[in-house]
């Protein structure tokens, strides 16, 4: 369970890091780094369902996600490089 904690705080940290990164590049957040960031947001979101069920739930629905968070497939992570 620890580790399941840290590892979404890291993820966390990481996605904090972006935004910031991000805005002091080019003083405010363009529209591919915005959906960028709320893309990470919503798998954080999945990933604090089991963690937090409440909390990712209303985190889920202030992202503007239509369906249930908790009836959405897991995250999939792809190893594979885009061309």
């Amino acid at each position: 369970m620890h580790s399941a904690v840290r590892n979404v705080m890291r993820l966390f940290d990481r996605v904090k890091d972006f935004d910031k990164k991000a805005r002091e590049r080019q003083g405010e957040l363009n529209r591919a780094n915005s959906e960028a960031l709320l893309e990470a947001l919503a798998v954080l979101a999945q990933l604090l369902g089991p963690l937090a069920p409440h909390f990712a739930e209303e985190l889920w629905l202030a992202l503007g996600r239509e369906q249930s968070g908790a009836q959405t497939p897991w995250p999939v992570v792809s190893l594979e490089v885009p061309a």
